[in-house]
């Protein structure tokens, strides 16, 4: 985790550093990037780095929990602005990774990340401690509060909890097929294919009821 002297940094600074790491993943794999280009790239001394890092990995864990609270933040906007409309949100979260900018970057870091076996290995370990520490739950609870309760009458956070997780399945699926570069992929289609899924999820939240034991 990062030191409290990272911490007590003003944003754009703390920002401008995680920048770095991010422009670095975009353009190289994690096991190529060195504390050398970080620093070079963030106009920080290595002595500032080690101040704030233990090392490049531990830099990493602040990256993934940076991206994790921006995209949970995203959603849940998302969702809030569709008026508590859960496939609208999701198919709104799946446009913004796929067509802004912003959105392609991270899914470009995330790519990154998980074609690397070093850091593939880390960042599975880091959705187990995110998972652990409780985060899912608190993201599932926020997502529950931002649903319309006339929309979903049935729907309680257990059910929502496997919702949720069956629909970043389809959205990880997704960005997956849209990275193979073959020429007779459809892109359009595969898309088209993840609104279907979303609404069929969508639909079963609100027909289903609570999962009983």
């Amino acid at each position: 985790m990062p030191t409290q002297k990272y911490y007590n940094l003003v944003d754009h600074k703390k920002d401008g550093i995680l920048r770095a790491m991010g422009e670095e993943l975009l353009e190289h794999s994690y096991q190529e990037i060195t504390v050398s280009r970080i620093i070079g790239r963030a106009g920080i001394s290595r002595a500032s780095f080690y101040g704030y890092f233990k090392d490049k990995e531990d830099m990493l864990g602040c990256i993934f929990r940076r991206l994790k609270e921006d995209m949970t933040e995203q959603f849940l906007r998302f969702i809030r602005e569709e008026e508590g409309n859960a496939f609208r949100g999701g198919r709104r979260f799946l446009e913004y990774l796929l067509e802004d900018e912003s959105g392609w970057s991270v899914c470009r870091i995330y790519h990154s990340l998980h074609n690397d076996p070093e850091s593939r290995e880390r960042m599975f370990r880091l959705e187990r401690e995110w998972h652990r520490e409780g985060m899912f739950a608190r993201f599932v609870h926020r997502c529950y509060e931002s649903l319309d309760p006339a929309g979903y009458p049935e729907i309680g956070e257990e059910l929502l909890s496997s919702m949720l997780e069956l629909g970043t399945l389809v959205i990880a699926k997704t960005v997956m097929f849209m990275f193979l570069t073959e020429a007779d992929i459809d892109k359009g289609k595969i898309k088209k294919t993840a609104v279907m899924q979303l609404a069929i999820l969508e639909r079963g939240m609100r027909e289903r009821k609570e999962v009983e034991e």
